[in-house]
């Protein structure tokens, strides 16, 4: 059953016990759980837990000081709380909980990639902001293809991130693809001229 931390004792008794029975002790630690496991940086994840004493406030920490939030836990040591995946490399991302009075515990986040436009759509020369994140930290060689033809390329920051701006090429009407390489696959956007 849920239990705040510490040392709890187990007693056994039924109807047919004719002696005592002996007792013994168990000791609960904490414990924490990812309703999603993996998202690319910006999902927003609840994160619970349980195992902490009654009323501590409890510490989330992410990537080592990449985010950090709190929480409460209630009168028997459970918590709950909403967290926003920071930017980060692509990979696990070590998220570690700890209670004011030491009771700690970890998991691991995995960091997908995501690439998003700054329009859906557009007329040729207009310019067009893309960005990256969940890349690899300081990966270089990404480019950047309107209708398969390349028109920039980029490196990521440490935590993964990058941004660019291109004018849209001359192109007739219609619907194409923006695509950043780096990942497998290819990440994609259509844009409509």
């Amino acid at each position: 059953p849920n239990a705040t931390a510490g040392t709890h004792t187990v007693r056994a008794s039924g109807s047919l016990t004719t002696s005592s029975v002996p007792t013994a002790s168990m000791i609960v630690g904490a414990g924490v759980n990812l309703e999603q496991t993996s998202g690319p940086p910006g999902s927003v994840v609840r994160v619970t837990g349980s195992g902490v004493r009654a009323r501590d406030r409890v510490i989330i920490n992410v990537g080592n000081g990449l985010a950090t939030t709190e929480a409460t836990a209630n009168n028997q040591g459970q918590w709950s709380a909403d967290l926003t995946i920071p930017p980060a490399p692509r990979g696990q991302l070590t998220i570690n909980v700890a209670g004011s009075s030491g009771q700690g515990a970890e998991t691991t986040f995995n960091v997908t990639s995501t690439m998003t436009i700054s329009e859906p759509k557009g007329s040729p020369n207009s310019p067009i902001i893309v960005r990256g994140e969940g890349f690899g930290a300081n990966q270089s060689g990404i480019t950047i293809t309107f209708n398969d033809e390349i028109v920039t390329s980029v490196a990521a920051n440490p935590q993964g991130s990058w941004n660019t701006t291109f004018n849209i090429p001359p192109t007739p009407k219609g619907t194409y693809f923006i695509k950043a390489s780096g990942t497998t696959p290819e990440l994609q956007a259509p844009f409509t001229v």
